[in-house]
């Protein structure tokens, strides 16, 4: 289950209940990381080898399960999320995190659903449909 990054908490709870506004993306960007994030996004060691590069994953009801009262308010990702051939070794993947922004931007959800994963060349990293999972409890 992945867990929560303190932006999105604090974001939130503005949103919610101090008249804030958390603008809903267009796209989610999924990362790869040999480190895994902390709650507020520090730590984390990304995948820097080429070809890598976020992938985008839209934000519609058609891609991610709706969260209904039988689902418990859990909700994953519908299709697979694909990443292109290492054209070097990447290592070892320990988590993944899913960002606002194709480059730098925030932390939202990160989770160890790949990982450990060893990444050499030629190897395609597949965040499988129904792996990454977000539940509101």
């Amino acid at each position: 289950m992945a867990g929560k990054s303190d932006f999105l908490e604090e974001e939130f709870i503005n949103h919610m209940l101090r008249a804030g506004t958390l603008a809903q993306p267009a796209n989610v960007f999924f990362a790869l990381f040999t480190v895994a994030p902390a709650d507020d996004g520090t730590g984390a060691t990304a995948v820097t080898q080429s070809p890598y590069a976020r992938i985008a994953y839209a934000t519609t009801a058609g891609n991610w399960k709706d969260p209904n009262i039988a689902t418990q308010g859990e909700t994953n990702n519908l299709f697979d999320v694909v990443f292109a051939p290492a054209n070097e070794d990447y290592g070892t993947i320990n988590s993944i995190g899913v960002f606002d922004a194709v480059a730098a931007g925030n932390l939202l959800w990160f989770d160890d659903v790949i990982g450990p994963t060893v990444i050499n060349l030629g190897d395609q990293p597949i965040v499988r449909a129904g792996t990454f999972t977000v539940q509101e409890d």
